[in-house]
C-alpha cells in the first residue's frame, strides 16, 4: 500500500493522514469492542496508543477518551434507530433529563456495552 501511494506521487500530508486515519479506526474499533469486559490492566492499553503515536506521528486522545467518544457515538446512532434491537434499552425517565440505568446482578453484565454508556451519558449531560 505504502508503494502504491508513493508511486501515484502523494504528498507526505495526505499520505500522514491516511495512515493516521486508518490506525485511529483500527484502534478505536479494537478498544470498543475488547476494552469493557477486559481484564487487562489499564497501562496496556495506554501503552497501544502509545505505539500508535509513535507509528503516525501524531497525538491521540487517552484510551479511556477514545472509548467513551465511540461509545457515545454508538449510542447516538442507536437512539436515532427506533428499529435498532437495543433501542429499547436505552430509554428517558419521565422528566426527560436521564437514561434509565439497567440493573445488572454481575460485573460482566455491567461493564458491557449499554450500563456503561447509559454511565457516559449521565456524566456528559452535567
Amino acid at each position: 500500500m505504502i508503494k502504491i501511494n508513493i508511486n501515484n506521487h502523494m504528498s507526505m500530508i495526505t499520505l500522514s493522514n491516511f495512515y493516521r486515519c486508518t490506525v485511529q479506526r483500527i484502534l478505536t474499533g479494537c478498544i470498543t469492542a475488547w476494552f469493557s469486559n477486559s481484564n487487562t490492566h489499564e497501562q496496556r492499553w495506554q501503552s497501544n496508543v502509545d505505539t500508535a503515536q509513535c507509528v503516525t506521528g501524531t497525538d491521540f486522545l487517552t484510551f479511556k477518551g477514545i472509548y467513551k467518544r465511540s461509545c457515545l457515538k454508538k449510542t447516538a446512532n442507536v437512539i436515532k434507530d427506533p428499529h435498532h434491537p437495543g433501542h429499547a434499552l436505552i430509554l428517558l425517565l419521565t422528566l426527560g433529563r436521564r437514561y434509565r440505568t439497567l440493573k445488572t446482578l454481575t460485573f460482566r453484565c455491567k461493564n458491557s456495552f449499554f450500563p456503561t454508556t447509559i454511565r457516559f451519558l449521565h456524566t456528559t449531560q452535567h
